[in-house]
């Protein structure tokens, strides 16, 4: 799945990126094995705005469709199984 398909909050671990991503990218760790957090778009769709690592960067749309990701599924809290 591509970077540009998480959703709001969505977790996800980068598995691939393009080999034409700008090195600036790589050197803030965009790299294979990372998780990134998608926190929301601008209002006409990029930016898109995410966590990695600790910290937070803005990458256009097209961008995010040339990083491959794999998501995160956090476990849900089940209220009835803490009594």
């Amino acid at each position: 799945m591509k970077l540009s398909e998480l959703r709001k909050g969505e977790k996800a671990r980068i598995i691939a990126c393009a080999d034409d991503i700008p090195l600036k990218l790589v050197e803030m760790g965009c790299l294979q094995g990372r998780e990134i957090q998608f926190l929301c778009a601008a209002p006409w769709g990029s930016p898109r705005y995410y966590r990695l690592g600790k910290d937070y960067i803005a990458l256009d749309r097209a961008l995010t469709e040339r990083i491959e990701i794999r998501k995160i599924h956090e476990p849900e809290t089940n209220l009835a199984t803490r009594r």
